[in-house]
């Protein structure tokens, strides 16, 4: 699917730490643990990042909610 992705935690298909986008420095930050951060917005668009997950889109993309 979609979230099979580099951009799910990265900004550009681009590999590297200062590539990662909202989402992926917070997953890093929990030892890509994600039950840590699943109640968290990390982008702030108003969306956690479970439902975002669950609906297909980006949680580290605020425009894609």
């Amino acid at each position: 699917g979609k979230l099979d992705s580099c951009l799910t935690c990265h900004q550009s298909q681009a590999a590297g730490k200062d590539n990662l986008n909202p989402y992926g420095t917070d997953f890093g930050g929990a030892n890509h643990d994600f039950a840590a951060i699943e109640g968290k917005d990390s982008d702030g668009d108003g969306v956690t990042n479970l439902e975002e997950i669950q609906k297909g889109t980006f949680p580290g993309n605020p425009s894609d909610k």
